[in-house]
């Protein structure tokens, strides 16, 4: 069985560059092991008001961004015991309390609670620092320093204040072995001597506080990726639905245009990056609700859980529709959020008006010809069934997206056959050049694209008319999903049209945006939209 795995795993890693690809199969297979707490990042922390009350805590994984929120503190031992050093008056600001093992301390710092209805208040922020966390932290910093296991530990001990010779002691070394070691450390991160060094890991160790503040900051994150790589026309808002959860909405398009609704994919700066102008002429407002798990920094709990995220995002999306008064909308999936707005249609009939498709990415695989999309996704299907194996192939293409070198390699691999999605790829057209991007939206949608993976491979266009009316446009040369294949889909709905975009591939909107949103604002305007140029009705 593990050698399927292997097999599989080398299938669906085959997209990285060839000397990835056996350390990639590897690394996923590690992180598939059982847990082990020593080996994983858990930053533990509490908020106390300024009489050493408890507030609230949390337990906040920083290897899969993964926050559970703690009510009580008794709920965890180190929270409880962070609670009664409140309680009896020792969490001041700035102090720090070794723990009786030295495996571990305490850091309190001083911190202000804001809200939007009342004054900030100072409070003070207690945080529990191992050697795992240290690690995670002294590598976001000072990975280049390289230094040893050993080194980095007795850099984690002089920070919490044990003496080398209670640190021989302890891992059963000399003391000259520690001061050795002491000397490395001081030289590989270019420190003074041991004060100057204590001072360097002190004031990045401050950066717990926004290690621990991920799920308050969220909607910030998504704001600055909009605003710094989609360019000007698109903008980010926050609201409350009735039923009090926060949605966050990408906005372009001209505030009085008509308003169409749009269900994302893993990809959608290409649908958005640039498209003002285009917009503004067609005289469309895209509302782009951003599903959960998708430029969402701020840790979730048991991610998971079977289309969990999907099906609430789904409903947010009914809800916002609603809240928007856009009911019955035009709705609009994009690559991945194409199969999702196909289910949503057929599921809310009374929700959705009129149902555009724009370059559906349906995941299918064709073994026959064997290149490296078709392998990703029979990988992917293959070992579909588990949750835990997906989500650490999507976990482990995030180590490798980061570097711009191999996100090259590998997307040059996946749309090889498409020469405008190759252009547009590189920043021709409309759409702001995808490296700059993607690596950054990849590492912060990790939850969502592995679930819109599980939910594409698992699920199949619904036997229903979708909408009143659908409209499918799909680019000739699209490499993900064949325009046959699109117009077999379209052949079973009800009054669908079906728009060819010649030499377009899977980044229509960006490669030949002029043409999209002019067929999609004649779509939407037109009750009686039928073939005209490329668009041909598939009716009967």
């Amino acid at each position: 069985m593990r050698e399927n795995v292997k097999g599989n795993l080398a299938q669906v890693f085959s997209i990285l560059p060839e000397a990835r690809v056996a350390d990639a199969v590897s690394a996923t297979l590690q992180r598939l092991k059982a847990d082990k707490a020593a080996n994983r990042a858990v930053l533990k922390w509490c908020d106390f008001d300024q009489s050493g009350r408890f507030l609230r805590g949390g337990v906040s994984d920083l290897t899969d961004y993964i926050v559970r929120i703690v009510s009580r503190p008794q709920d965890d031992p180190d929270l409880a015991e962070m609670a009664r050093e409140a309680a009896d008056g020792v969490a001041e600001p700035g102090r720090l309390i070794c723990s009786a093992d030295r495996e571990r301390f305490t850091l309190f710092l001083p911190d202000m609670l804001s809200t939007a209805e009342a004054l900030p208040t100072p409070i003070v922020r207690g945080f529990v620092i191992d050697m795992a966390v240290f690690t995670r932290i002294h590598l976001s910093f000072q990975a280049a320093s390289r230094l040893t296991e050993a080194e980095r530990r007795v850099a984690f001990q002089l920070l919490a204040g044990i003496s080398l010779r209670e640190a021989a002691s302890i891992d059963g070394v000399s003391v000259e072995t520690k001061r050795s070691q002491v000397k490395n450390v001081t030289t590989k991160m270019q420190c003074a001597g041991q004060t100057d060094l204590v001072r360097l890991l002190m004031g990045q160790l401050s950066i717990v506080r926004s290690l621990a503040d991920n799920e308050a900051r969220h909607a910030a994150y998504a704001e600055a990726f909009v605003k710094g790589r989609l360019g000007l026309g698109a903008s980010l808002t926050a609201e409350r639905l009735p039923n009090g959860r926060l949605l966050r909405c990408i906005e372009a398009g001209p505030a009085d245009g008509r308003p169409i609704v749009v269900l994302h994919g893993m990809m959608f700066g290409m649908l958005l990056s640039g498209v003002g102008p285009y917009l503004e002429t067609a005289r469309l407002r895209l509302l782009m609700p951003l599903r959960q798990g998708y430029l969402d920094t701020r840790p979730l709990l048991d991610l998971r859980t079977s289309n969990r995220l999907i099906a609430e995002s789904l409903k947010d999306l009914a809800a916002f529709i609603e809240n928007r008064g856009l009911k019955p909308a035009i709705l609009l999936g994009h690559s991945l959020g194409a199969m999702l707005a196909w289910h949503f249609a057929v599921k809310n009939p009374t929700m959705v008006d009129r149902l555009i498709l724009l370059s559906i990415n349906t995941a299918g695989s064709d073994r026959s010809r064997g290149n490296y999309k078709d392998r990703l996704y029979d990988g992917y299907k293959t070992l579909g069934e588990s949750m835990s194996l997906s989500r650490a192939i999507t976990f482990e293409f995030s180590r490798h997206y980061p570097d711009e070198n191999a996100a090259r390699e590998i997307l040059n691999r996946m749309f090889a056959d498409s020469p405008a999605d190759i252009a547009a790829m590189t920043g021709e057209g409309i759409a702001a050049d995808v490296f700059g991007w993607f690596p950054e939206l990849y590492q912060s949608s990790i939850s969502g694209i592995s679930e819109d993976y599980d939910f594409t491979m698992s699920n199949r266009p619904l036997d229903s008319s979708v909408a009143k009316r659908s409209l499918f446009i799909h680019g000739s040369e699209d490499p993900l999903t064949s325009i046959s294949e699109i117009e077999a889909l379209a052949r079973r709905t009800s009054s669908a049209s079906f728009h060819t975009i010649a030499g377009a591939g899977h980044f229509a909107a960006a490669s030949h945006a002029d043409e999209v949103w002019k067929t999609v604002a004649e779509f939407v305007a037109d009750d009686r939209y039928s073939a005209t140029g490329n668009s041909r009705n598939l009716e009967g």
